[in-house]
C-alpha cells in the first residue's frame, strides 16, 4: 500500500513503513483489538441477550390473553387473597371471590367502571384499557 510516496505494510503491530520504522499513522482494525476485547465483547453480549430473555419471560408467564368474561375459579388461595378480577367484556362489572371453591359473584359499579390494576371502582376519568390476562383457575362446569 502506498501512502505519501512511501510504501508501508501491515504487521500484527501496526503498520509499518517498508524501511521497519513504525509511523504515526493509527493502526487499521486488524490491530486494535486484542483477544480478550474481543471475549469480552461476547460475553457482554451473551449477558445481555439472557437479560433480554429473562425480561421477557418475567413479563410475559404472568398474563396469559383471555377471550373469555374472565370469572375466576376460586380455586386458589391467590384468587380469595385478590378478591375482584375484571369482568372481560363490560368495564363497568367485575367478579368477586369471597370463598374457596365457590362460584365468583358478578357485581356492577354504579355509573363508573372497574379498574384493572387498582381493583375498585373509580371515575371514568381515571379509567384506562389494560391487556385483559386470564384468571388464575377457571369455574367448574356443570
Amino acid at each position: 500500500m502506498r501512502y505519501g510516496g512511501v510504501r508501508w505494510r501491515w504487521t500484527g503491530f501496526g503498520v509499518h513503513c517498508a524501511e521497519g520504522y513504525k509511523t504515526s499513522i493509527p493502526a487499521g482494525p486488524r490491530t486494535t483489538f486484542s483477544a480478550l476485547y474481543w471475549f469480552k465483547m461476547k460475553v457482554t453480549l451473551l449477558l445481555a441477550l439472557v437479560l433480554v430473555a429473562l425480561v421477557g419471560v418475567t413479563h410475559g408467564g404472568r398474563c396469559v390473553r383471555d377471550n373469555t368474561n374472565g370469572e375466576p375459579g376460586c380455586k386458589s388461595k391467590e384468587e380469595i387473597d385478590q378478591r375482584f378480577w375484571r369482568h372481560n367484556f363490560d368495564p363497568t362489572r367485575y367478579w368477586e371471590c369471597t370463598r374457596l371453591n365457590e362460584p365468583a359473584e358478578l357485581r356492577t359499579c354504579q355509573d363508573q367502571a372497574f379498574h384493572p390494576s387498582q381493583l375498585e371502582c373509580v371515575d371514568w376519568d381515571s379509567w384506562e384499557w389494560e391487556p385483559v390476562c386470564a384468571p388464575l383457575s377457571r369455574p367448574t362446569l356443570n
